[in-house]
């Protein structure tokens, strides 16, 4: 019997898709400059990348360009479940409304600051509007006034503000004002003691976190400066989810009764974490289709336990964690070269796969072999067991219940998926992000096309004698299973039934993992 322990027990609602504008003003053209700002947002852009969030980061804008990226930040957030808004620089208020200045903004009386400044309710209105689960918007622009066509002290400090299911966080109270950072310092005081319980108690919740901020503040600058925010948050948002105390009881955690679609991440070696993983509930599903003879006999498969299966097809950032940790060449690398299953070769690989790429896409140029070096990385990381899908398991999850081509239907329909004819913007060019479609029933997503994903099984040519109970099916086949198909190939390669084989390395080949709860074969 093979036990998984799983570390990582999630409570709290996991929000993986996290979007972030980071933006520093510092270089002003018509008034006083700051020291910090541009510093301030170069290293929230870093720490948030490393907490798992894709970062628009802007420095130095001005009004036109302003105006810009916070409309591509609220057009993108739509797609995201956190969003982040952080801003470094000058910030005034104007008849209780709180505005954030642009470079070249030319303040010479308030009447001027609505015109020539950017509306910080509006941008909160804006993320509130785009994203229904976490809003987050942080305000390190309470500094003086340097504006002299304004009187000194009239517009004092920022506003308050009222967030509806959000967290709004200031460097300081309303009607007061913050601290620039000091010429031997690269950060502003608030930024400062914000990164460093970011980057040491990140599994802190929000709340804590910022509470942790505002006393290492008030104690640095003798109380003279508080900061303070407004939380109408609904859920416990955590930048980093916590594990278990070193002191928890593993023997417990094997009576643990998981509930099917529980998300969780182990944590590697680092202290970073490891790919989110989905509890695959166990179950009884009729294999193969009598579609095409490899997909024969149709057949009763068992799976009386049930697994973890990765929730998202492993990224180019997670498999970059590993190259990093092991400095592993892939085979792709070694040979100089990708083919493609249409015939031509190049010079390509996983980190320059001829297209474009970030890290929440999935990897690809990768051979079986590289696939379960992962997996063995990953099992020795996390003292679990993780390896690939037995193919059983990976068309029982794929198909989530149903009994149709693809798991929402029998129609192929229009941006449900990536593939040659999937209706997608990615359609017969490249990968798409992870997680940008709908997921199936298991709470998987990407299962239909993107990248076809290697099962561990050796190939055969049908389903003759094959095991009912779900477990890897062994043989020395130098053709190894891949299924779901990819951005490349039409929609009948898609299907969750579809059977494909190949001994190498080629562009599309990507892999999901998964890890082992309870199994009795």
């Amino acid at each position: 019997m093979w036990r998984f322990l799983v570390i990582l027990i999630v409570s709290m609602p996991v929000y993986a898709d996290r979007l972030a504008l980071v933006i520093g003003n510092g270089d002003y053209l018509h008034e006083s400059s700051l020291n910090s700002p541009v510093n301030d947002a170069k290293d929230m852009a870093k720490v948030l990348r490393g907490l798992g969030f894709t970062v628009i980061d802007e420095y130095n804008l001005r009004l036109r360009n302003f105006d810009s990226a916070v409309q591509e930040f609220e057009d993108k957030l739509k797609n995201y479940d956190v969003g982040l808004f952080y801003y470094s620089g000058h910030g005034l208020q104007a008849e209780g409304d709180n505005y954030l200045v642009p470079v070249d903004a030319r303040i010479q009386s308030s009447v001027d600051i609505r015109y020539v400044s950017v509306n910080a309710n509006r941008i909160l209105e804006k993320m509130e509007y785009a994203n229904k689960h976490v809003n987050l918007l942080i305000l390190d622009a309470c500094r003086d006034n340097p504006f002299k066509g304004i009187t000194k002290g009239s517009n004092r400090g920022l506003a308050e503000m009222s967030p509806r299911g959000s967290l709004i966080a200031f460097a300081t109270a309303p009607k007061t004002t913050a601290l620039d950072g000091l010429p031997s310092e690269r950060n502003s005081v608030y930024t400062k003691h914000l990164l460093k319980q970011l980057r040491t108690q990140p599994h802190l919740s929000v709340s804590d976190l910022l509470t942790q901020v505002a006393g290492g503040v008030a104690k640095e600058t003798n109380q003279k400066q508080w900061p303070w925010k407004s939380d109408s948050l609904t859920s416990t948002f955590y930048f980093q989810e916590e594990s278990r105390s070193p002191n928890f009881n593993l023997a417990n955690s094997q009576d643990k009764s998981w509930t099917p679609g529980e998300v969780f991440q182990d944590r590697l070696k680092d202290g970073s974490l490891g790919p989110e993983m989905v509890i695959i509930p166990n179950g009884r599903f009729q294999m193969g289709s009598n579609d095409y003879k490899s997909e024969q006999p149709v057949h009763w498969v068992n799976i009386d336990y049930q697994f973890a299966m990765g929730k998202y097809e492993v990224t180019v950032g997670e498999f970059r964690k590993f190259v990093n940790s092991t400095g592993y060449e892939t085979e792709a690398e070694k040979q100089g070269e990708c083919h493609s299953m249409h015939g031509e070769s190049s010079e390509r690989n996983w980190h320059t796969p001829k297209f474009p790429q970030k890290d929440n896409q999935p990897v690809v140029c990768i051979s079986w072999n590289d696939a379960n070096a992962y997996t063995k990385w990953l099992s020795q990381q996390t003292g679990k067991e993780y390896r690939l899908p037995s193919e059983a398991e990976w068309e029982y999850a794929a198909r989530a219940g149903t009994e149709t081509k693809y798991w929402w239907g029998n129609d192929i329909g229009k941006n449900k998926a990536n593939c040659d004819g999937c209706g997608s913007q990615w359609d017969n060019k490249q990968t798409a992000p992870v997680g940008s479609f709908i997921a199936n029933q298991f709470g998987l997503y990407d299962t239909v096309g993107n990248v076809w994903e290697w099962c561990a099984d050796g190939y055969q040519n049908n389903y003759n004698n094959a095991p009912n109970d779900g477990r890897v099916w062994k043989n020395n086949n130098k053709y190894k299973m891949l299924r779901g198909g990819s951005w490349s190939y039409p929609t009948n390669y898609v299907r969750a039934t579809l059977r494909f084989r190949y001994y190498d390395y080629v562009t599309p080949t990507g892999f999901r993992v998964v890890g082992v709860i309870v199994q009795t074969f």
